[in-house]
Formats: structure tokens, C-alpha cells, sequence
């Protein structure tokens, strides 16, 4: 079974599509999907039909306008992450030993019930090992998004980050607490702040947005 530092570093570099100088949510996305039904107790691998509706709604909600429409690369692309350590594929052979990338259509990777999930070793360690599944998802969402989403994503998620701060390891992992408050925080808050503000900034009036998602704005406290 890898280490607790072996699996967090795992998940550090993921590689991401970028256009026009904003990188695709999609793997970080998918991973925190996936640690969320980990959480749950549910089997390790899962068709790609069966979270394609959830995988969906959160690209379409932190995502670009157009992210949605791409949310079966993830599921291929995550394969070849890490040297093939982070994600396993299951399916018919002439689908699984296409080319990196002949990715399969949506309508494929139904139709053949290609199925998707964290390696044996990894499954295993995130369900046993107290507080590195909460690790790992603050890694995610600390790394690859804003903190004034990490609210908005776990609820969307149903992922539960409140739990053991320290991983029993050869070297502990503490969660910080000032990151633990981050998450605790409404989820709304963001919303009624922007809302409240138009969707633009208080200060100068900014309003740029990616899709139907402001971009770049930050709910915060003023003092």
C-alpha cells in the first residue's frame, strides 16, 4: 500500500487542458467526485454513465461555459496521469487499448460501460488510513481552485472535509485549521455577497465573466 505522502504527492501535478490562459476544472472535478463516493462506501469502479448527469452539473457550475460538453476527457485523460497511477479504466479490450489519444465519445463510453476509479492501492488507502481522504481533497480543491468555491464544491459534492486532522503515517499530515474554517463556512455566502454586489466588485466595478460564472471575484470581508 503506498504512503500517505506518496498518495498526496500523487495527486499534485495533475495535467490540465488550457485555453486563453484558464486551465480546464475537469480532472480536479472528477477527482473530488470520486473521493466523494469513496466517502460514501460505494464500489470502487463506476461506469462513466453513472456519474455523467453529476459530473455534468458541477462543470457546468465551475466550469467555463463550454466545459460540460468535454466532461468525457477527464475520465479517459486521468489513465495517463501520474504514469497510469491514479485512475483505472475498465472495459472492452478495443476500447481500452486506443491510443492516449483517440479519446471515446460520450455516447462510447456508455454504450461499451467503460467504468472509472482510483487504483486498488490508492481505493484502499483512502478508505483506511484516518484523514487522508480529507487530505487529499483539501489538496485538490486548495491546488486547482479559488477558496471562495471550496464551500460552494463540497456541498455540491456531498463531501464531508470535518473529520481526522492527522493521517497515521510514517510522517502525519495536519490539516491546518485555518483551512478547516475555510470549508465550514456557508456555502451561500459566496452567492449572497455577489448577488448583493450585482456580481460585480465593491471597489472598482469589475466584472469579468467566464460562461455564465463570475471570474476573478473574491467574497470576502472588508475591514
Amino acid at each position: 500500500m503506498k504512503s500517505a505522502i506518496e498518495i498526496l504527492d500523487a495527486f499534485e501535478n495533475i495535467r490540465r487542458a488550457q485555453r486563453a490562459g484558464v486551465f480546464a476544472p475537469h480532472k480536479p472535478l472528477l477527482i473530488l467526485l470520486a473521493l466523494a463516493r469513496v466517502q460514501r462506501g460505494e464500489p470502487r469502479l463506476v461506469e462513466f454513465a453513472a456519474i455523467d448527469d453529476a459530473l455534468k452539473l458541477l462543470l457546468t457550475e465551475f466550469g467555463p461555459s463550454s466545459a460540460a460538453k468535454s466532461r468525457h476527457y477527464p475520465f479517459w485523460h486521468l489513465a495517463t496521469d501520474g504514469q497510469g497511477t491514479l485512475w483505472d479504466l475498465s472495459g472492452p479490450r478495443e476500447v481500452l487499448m486506443r491510443p492516449a489519444g483517440a479519446t471515446p465519445s460520450l455516447g462510447e463510453l456508455r454504450a461499451h460501460h467503460v467504468k472509472g476509479g482510483f487504483p486498488v492501492d490508492i481505493d484502499e488507502a483512502l478508505r483506511h488510513q484516518p484523514g487522508l481522504l480529507q487530505a487529499v481533497a483539501s489538496r485538490v480543491l486548495e491546488s486547482y481552485f479559488p477558496s471562495t468555491l471550496h464551500a460552494d464544491i463540497l456541498a455540491t459534492l456531498g463531501l464531508d472535509l470535518d473529520g481526522p486532522n492527522e493521517v497515521r503515517d510514517s510522517a502525519p499530515l495536519a490539516i491546518d485549521d485555518a483551512s478547516y474554517g475555510r470549508r465550514r463556512r456557508d456555502p451561500a455566502f459566496r452567492e449572497r455577497v455577489l448577488r448583493a454586489y450585482e456580481y460585480r466588485c465593491c471597489v472598482c466595478g469589475f466584472d469579468l465573466r467566464i460562461g455564465h460564472m463570475p471570474a476573478g471575484l473574491e467574497a470576502a470581508h472588508i475591514q
